[in-house]
């Protein structure tokens, strides 16, 4: 046992020591963003335009903004602030199984659920259409598809589910208890009491390959809002039985068609919401076709480039693609949801078109004055976005 003077002064100098490590914690972020300039524009803990620095000037307005401007671009970028994110992240999610994020829900095993567009509330039935709203969508659906049919063209709607509609036992138990009637659910069954609409609602198919695969292989990611390729093919042979239906020669890609491999998946956008990408590894399937026929067309690339301003993103720019097997002419209004269904899609028709949007009057002209009349319009639509 120490003597009481030596006693204190170990005390006080632990004391002092812990007041200068925590001193220095707290100066350590606005000291690092003093002395290195930022480098990063876009947030890659949270996917996001990061604040840029604000300029100086000398008018009046400029110089009462300019505190609060600061303050929201020293928040976005003071030392070593994605890192502390991300330990924040791995806390709450990995130890404490608590999403810190609002949109992204932990689910049980680990299963991520993207809770935007509300999700949670429709699950449980708390936000269903009324009769008028219903009324409109099926009137301007049913518009939609006879314009179309006067013009030539068949137009077929399906419908993607979530991943919740497909795997909700791997949500929390609280909402599993009060599951409602989804909006998708009031949707198809008015749309199929009232209306001629060509409907495709993918959750039978996807459910009925659920139950048969049994705990084999999912059809769904873990850690992102999408199906994965074995899902996305599912769905790709439901659409072409839709279409085989008014066009029986129409020939779709089989499983011998395919090669299938099980590798490290590299996606995962709610993991990412997370910044916990690296450390929510999943295993998915892959498929790709053995013998590809079909190649991008980029012959009109005019057309889509009067559209260029519409398309911010990359991945949203419109694409051709030609050589499938079937003489049809497709046209495709899209979401994420089609992008793995696409390479088999392309196989299957002769001429495609892909519109990164929800259907489009001014599209249908200007494809039709482009002399690029399809003979099918897909419209395709994931569950959130109805």
């Amino acid at each position: 046992m120490l003597e009481p003077g030596i006693e204190n002064k170990v005390n006080l100098l632990v004391n002092w020591l812990i007041t200068v490590f925590f001193f220095i914690g707290i100066s350590l972020p606005g000291m690092r963003l003093l002395c290195t300039a930022p480098a990063k524009e876009i947030s890659e803990a949270e996917n996001r335009q990061l604040m840029p620095l604000p300029a100086w000037h000398w008018d009046k307005l400029s110089i009462e903004a300019y505190p609060s401007a600061y303050e929201r671009y020293f928040n976005d970028h003071f030392g070593c602030r994605d890192r502390l994110i991300r330990w924040h992240h791995y806390l709450k999610a990995i130890i404490f199984h608590v999403s810190p994020v609002e949109k992204v829900l932990i689910g049980r095993e680990g299963w991520l659920y993207f809770t935007e567009h509300d999700m949670v509330k429709d699950f449980l039935g708390q936000v269903p259409y009324n009769e008028q709203e219903l009324l409109g969508i099926k009137d301007n659906l049913q518009a939609r598809q006879e314009i179309l049919a006067r013009l030539g063209m068949k137009y077929l709607l399906v419908i993607a589910p979530d991943k919740h509609s497909i795997y909700p036992e791997y949500l929390p138990d609280y909402l599993l208890q009060q599951r409602g009637e989804t909006r998708l659910d009031q949707l198809v069954s008015y749309l199929r009491r009232t209306s001629t609409v060509n409907l495709l609602d993918l959750r039978g198919v996807l459910l009925e390959e659920k139950f048969r695969l049994g705990n084999e292989s999912l059809l769904y990611l873990i850690k992102d809002t999408h199906w994965n390729q074995r899902g996305a093919f599912v769905a790709y042979r439901a659409i072409m039985a839709a279409i085989r239906s008014w066009s029986p020669e129409t020939v779709g890609l089989t499983d011998s068609d395919l090669v299938m491999e099980t590798k490290l998946s590299t996606r995962g956008d709610l993991a990412n919401m997370l910044d916990l990408n690296e450390l929510l590894p999943e295993q998915a399937p892959y498929l790709r076709v053995k013998v590809a026929r079909s190649q991008r067309d980029d012959t009109h690339g005019q057309f889509f480039g009067s559209f260029a301003s519409r398309y911010k993103e990359s991945y949203r720019v419109p694409f051709m693609t030609k050589g499938g097997n079937s003489p049809l002419r497709v046209v495709v209004f899209r979401d994420s949801f089609f992008t793995d269904i696409a390479p088999f899609f392309s196989e299957s028709f002769e001429h495609v078109t892909y519109i990164y949007e929800a259907y489009n009057e001014q599209i249908m002209v200007q494809l039709l004055g482009q002399r690029l009349k399809p003979d099918l319009v897909v419209e395709e639509i994931i569950e959130r976005y109805l």
